[in-house]
């Protein structure tokens, strides 16, 4: 309307042959917006956490959670969809996500804020020159191992397996970031690897190169080759 018709007289001729109208600026300026600020009024930023997540405070519920935003095509309803078919599996080693929300720009991944050190906090630097250190870590590839063999076999994968995604506790070794393998299937769907990286940069060393190229789905192999490469991470220092 007249608010529309003052912001392109205000910005002059040069805009006006980019954008034919009022229309296609506000919603350029909304995208911005959403990528410059794009958290909702519910989450106020608090730090950065390893792993390209975000450290924020949910002002509803007064809690501390860890956002990941990803550039996405997925939709709500398949991270939903994912997301309660891992919680029929009841086991508590496994992190699933509170919950979703969109903007302009990202689908932010709300998830519980980790308990406990990761893999590179526990057996990074020269924690491994320690052949206890050495042996523990075996131990706790294998566990996970084998959670990931359960989540396999009923017909699921993880998708986004990372060093920062394995945390070590009391119990033994949990795994985060579950139910993100729509981000996956939305980058292959869409062929637009490089620009669907976005939100995933810290990840893309421990993906295979079916992953990373985006021809096809996520699936268990690819979660195997994300343990071998975390594993070689943490022996030779550096990824593969």
């Amino acid at each position: 309307g007249e608010l529309s018709a003052i912001v392109l007289r205000a910005l002059g001729t040069d805009v006006q042959k980019r954008y034919q109208s009022a229309t296609e600026l506000l919603s350029e300026l909304r995208r911005l917006q959403a990528k410059l600020n794009p958290l909702p009024p519910r989450y106020s930023r608090l730090a950065e956490l390893d792993g390209g997540r975000c450290l924020c405070n949910d002002r509803e519920t007064g809690q501390r959670v860890a956002i990941r935003l990803v550039n996405t095509t997925a939709s709500l309803a398949e991270f939903a969809h994912q997301c309660n078919r891992l919680a029929d599996l009841h086991l508590p080693a496994l992190e699933i996500p509170l919950h979703q929300f969109p903007n302009e720009q990202f689908v932010g991944i709300v998830s519980p804020v980790p308990s406990g050190p990761n893999l590179l906090e526990r057996f990074g630097g020269k924690a491994l020159s320690d052949v206890k250190n050495l042996q523990a870590l075996c131990e706790t590839i294998a566990q996970v191992g084998d959670l990931l063999s359960t989540v396999h076999q009923a017909g699921l994968c993880h998708g986004l397996l990372s060093p920062f995604a394995i945390t070590i506790g009391p119990g033994g070794p949990r795994l985060h970031e579950m139910g993100s393998s729509p981000i996956l299937r939305a980058r292959r769907m869409t062929g637009a690897a490089d620009a669907s990286s976005e939100g995933l940069e810290p990840l893309l060393p421990f993906m295979s190169p079916q992953m990373l190229m985006a021809t096809h789905d996520p699936g268990p192999a690819d979660d195997i080759y994300a343990l071998g490469a975390i594993l070689f991470t943490l022996l030779a220092g550096r990824p593969p």
